[in-house]
């Protein structure tokens, strides 16, 4: 499962929000939930395993899933507990950062959609990029 539009500003932008996300809603799961389970995606995304974040994810989240389920005092009590510095001017940082990378992501997105008249419900968006062309020449 490849998909050659989910490129990495998309990827980073999103791995922000979602950090962001858990370390404002719930910090004391935020080294687990939001941090070890965005990097690994990651991390496959840009070496080994282009193009197929959406996947890596997906998987790296069933597994975390299915082991906080069997496992659940392991982030909440113990040894393996990483305890948050419930620092409000952290939050806000984070969410600036998110937000504003999130915002100009769109805003390249509509950029392109302006420029290119494609449609990204019904056509790919970025096929100009080199990132792209790796990505889909992959798939092929």
């Amino acid at each position: 499962m490849l998909w050659p539009d989910m490129l990495w500003f998309w990827i980073i932008a999103y791995s922000l929000w979602n950090f962001t996300y858990t370390y404002n809603a719930i910090p004391s799961h935020s080294f687990y939930e939001g941090l070890a389970l965005l990097i690994a995606p990651m991390l496959c995304a840009f070496t080994i395993g282009k193009g197929a974040w959406l996947q890596h994810r997906a998987q790296t989240l069933a597994i975390w899933c299915m082991f906080a389920q069997t496992f659940p005092k392991f982030q909440d009590e113990g040894r393996f507990v990483v305890q948050s510095t419930y620092n409000e001017t952290i939050y806000l940082i984070l969410g600036i950062i998110a937000l504003l990378s999130n915002v100009l992501v769109v805003g390249y997105m509509i950029y392109k959609v302006i420029k290119s008249k494609r449609n990204p419900y019904t056509q790919e968006l970025y096929v100009d990029l080199k990132a792209y062309q790796e990505v889909k020449a992959l798939a092929e």
